[in-house]
């Protein structure tokens, strides 16, 4: 979950920095501020609330309230977690929106069922982004003016009638149905693991490794060359190897975890 939504960033906000040669530095300032967050936090829990067997500390409180004075007080921090996730749901949810937005709206395209609108280069690289008729004094319908008389009409019917698949959001592919299956699917999970501790550890094995160690050297792998092609591979390699027995034994550990609690 994690790794989803941070990894799948790293690239495209370096390449949305005006001076991406500092991005090195920003991301190590970054990683620092997390990792001392993250730290100073567990150990505050740590101190004020002793071991803590669970995998979040507001489900850890509310199973241990009465342990402790001020039930009230959990309870408006278990409101003010779930309203904090429910508003960020969108940008949680955004890495995959794009990913498989984007590979919606190609395989469309490839089967003729959609039409480009606009042809101009998207503003920024987080977003493909569509000009529509509120920066632009041409709208919609008039930008597939280019067009053969034929696909023109197609495509100015599917404007019409709403069929084309970018929405408001600019995102190609993205639409109410996709991101409703979406949620679903994160509701589905929750039901089927209702342990986030178990929950989070099959996701950074198996999402973890797959995004650190294992795409980006098939990755370079596609594109390595050069006097020194050779060692290069091999070291990509090894990454992959390394990280497909993490992410296979760690993966095998979580779901074994999950069954056993189920049983128990």
């Amino acid at each position: 979950m994690y790794s989803f939504e941070g990894i799948n960033l790293v690239l495209p906000v370096e390449a949305a920095m005006k001076k991406p040669e500092h991005f090195l530095a920003v991301y190590i300032v970054a990683k620092v501020i997390i990792v001392l967050t993250f730290t100073l936090f567990s150990i505050m829990c740590v101190s004020a609330f002793g071991k803590v067997d669970d995998g979040s500390i507001n489900a850890f409180l509310t199973k241990h309230a009465q342990n402790y004075n001020g039930v009230s007080l959990v309870l408006v921090a278990n409101i003010i977690v779930s309203f904090s996730v429910l508003f960020s749901y969108p940008l949680q949810l955004f890495p995959c929106i794009i990913s498989l937005g984007q590979d919606r709206f190609r395989r469309s395209q490839q089967r003729g069922d959609v039409l480009p609108l606009n042809e101009a280069k998207p503003t920024s690289p987080l977003l493909s982004t569509r000009t529509t008729s509120k920066n632009n004094p041409h709208s919609l319908t008039d930008s597939t003016q280019d067009l053969p008389d034929q696909a023109q009409n197609n495509t100015v019917n599917r404007i019409q009638k709403g069929e084309h698949l970018s929405s408001m959001s600019g995102v190609d592919g993205d639409s109410p149905v996709l991101r409703t299956i979406l949620v679903l699917l994160t509701f589905l999970a929750a039901i089927a693991v209702p342990n986030v501790q178990e929950l989070i550890s099959l996701a950074g094995a198996f999402a973890g490794t797959s995004m650190a160690l294992i795409i980006p050297p098939l990755i370079k792998l596609s594109v390595v060359s050069g006097e020194h092609a050779n060692l290069e591979k091999l070291r990509y390699w090894s990454l992959v190897i390394f990280g497909s027995f993490l992410g296979i034994s760690g993966t095998l550990a979580s779901v074994i975890e999950i069954y056993n609690s189920y049983v128990d």
